[in-house]
């Protein structure tokens, strides 16, 4: 029995799926969301929740004024906070936070993620690091990035 050959119009149509079905399967690694944290040797989980106030050290470049928002947010988590920039915190502090950023676009600008340091205000030794990247299609606002990032760092959620 002889197989008939299929007609242009059967090969594109099953080209046309064969695509679509590449791209969907595509689709869901473009969307990353990832939340991590990590402790420095030799410090715990217990230093972390004993702490109650905090100097963030605002980044010169911080065109979207992070730093403001991280103030707010740990005085929403119940935290006594101070800010300014580069240099030593004007009152003694459990730790400082520092912060950096990564901001892309596709159609508005977004922030693509935020890696949170907790540092030792004396040695400016890092004792914690948390990062949240979320790409275009899991974006969160600016405040839920922060929000996400410094609920991982001081809460481990």
């Amino acid at each position: 029995m002889k197989h008939p050959i299929p007609s242009r119009h059967r090969l594109l149509q099953i080209l046309k799926l064969g695509a679509g079905l590449a791209l969907l399967s595509a689709l869901p690694s473009c969307a990353v969301h990832e939340n991590t944290r990590q402790l420095s040797p030799g410090f715990s989980d217990s230093g972390v929740t004993r702490m109650r106030t905090f100097y963030v050290r605002k980044n010169d470049q911080d065109d979207y004024k992070l730093g403001e928002a991280i103030v707010t947010e740990l005085q929403l988590m119940g935290y006594r906070v101070s800010s300014g920039s580069a240099g030593s915190p004007p009152a003694k502090v459990d730790a400082v936070i520092t912060y950096t950023d990564k901001w892309m676009w596709d159609i508005t600008m977004y922030m693509i993620s935020l890696d949170v340091q907790l540092r030792e205000p004396a040695s400016d030794a890092t004792l914690a690091v948390a990062k949240t990247v979320r790409t275009s299609l899991v974006r969160k606002s600016q405040q839920e990035m922060v929000r996400e990032t410094l609920t991982k760092l001081l809460k481990n959620s």
